[in-house]
């Protein structure tokens, strides 16, 4: 949009605000972008629509997405950590009129309640999504659609380093079956921890019948073996006992 690219390149904030302050509320509320934010280079924010006050901070110490997208003057979409948590981002390069390199215009979704929540409808399977702190080095729940689940600390770290981490147990008295692994970033890295936690009762019910099965199977081949075994030793014990007497 012409207009959008020349107030950019001129640092006219007041017109982008004018221009899409309205408009954010709506694909806010209806589509779930949370963060609409346009930079300067290398990673400089120029304004936040969704925290007008708030700009100039340098975020070039984390937020790789930006500096990439700048540095390469390419579009940079995926998972990446920010100022307003875990996210989904999508960072495209803004050119002036002239074709000149001006900065980046930003879009993003939040991973919380309303992500999860969403998964689960979709899919039946109850969700959460964990992150290890920087400061702190403790896990922490971005989201989750359930209170207490079968993984703990020790398990969502092996997932972070690489692993699938899949268990078994009961969750209010129901089989459930869990499972760990790590959600990767922008660049391919893990950045954080989903967990799934699914009922189990269908495929409980079908190892029991499969175990029942396997049992009764096993009955019958003993007690057909230890049949043919008796009349095994009684046609190789008759002639024996005929020639003992003999």
């Amino acid at each position: 949009i012409p207009e959008v690219r020349d107030a950019f390149a001129a640092g006219d904030r007041d017109t982008l605000l004018r221009l899409f302050g309205p408009g954010y509320a709506t694909i806010k509320d209806k589509v779930g972008v949370d963060q609409f934010q346009f930079h300067t280079p290398p990673a400089i924010s120029f304004l936040r629509l969704h925290m007008p006050k708030k700009f100039g901070d340098d975020l070039s110490s984390f937020r790789q997405t930006v500096v990439e997208a700048n540095r390469a003057h390419t579009p940079v979409a995926g998972l990446e950590a920010g100022v307003g948590g875990l996210g989904l981002r999508g960072v495209v390069p803004m050119a002036d009129s002239a074709g000149r390199h001006a900065g980046t215009v930003e879009f993003g979704m939040s991973i919380g309640p309303s992500f999860v929540a969403t998964f689960k409808t979709r899919f039946g399977v109850d969700a959460a999504i964990h992150f290890k702190d920087a400061k702190s080095g403790e896990f922490k729940t971005l989201a989750s659609t359930f209170e207490h689940g079968l993984l703990a600390a020790p398990d969502w770290a092996e997932a972070l380093a690489g692993a699938r981490v899949i268990r078994q147990g009961e969750h209010d008295g129901l089989p459930v079956a869990a499972l760990a692994a790590p959600v990767l970033d922008y660049s391919g890295k893990p950045a954080a921890v989903v967990e799934l936690v699914m009922d189990a009762r269908e495929y409980a019910g079908q190892f029991a019948s499969a175990r029942r099965t396997a049992i009764a199977i096993g009955a019958v081949v003993l007690a057909v073996g230890l049949l043919a075994a008796w009349a095994l030793a009684r046609s190789i014990s008759a002639p024996l006992l005929d020639i003992t007497r003999v």
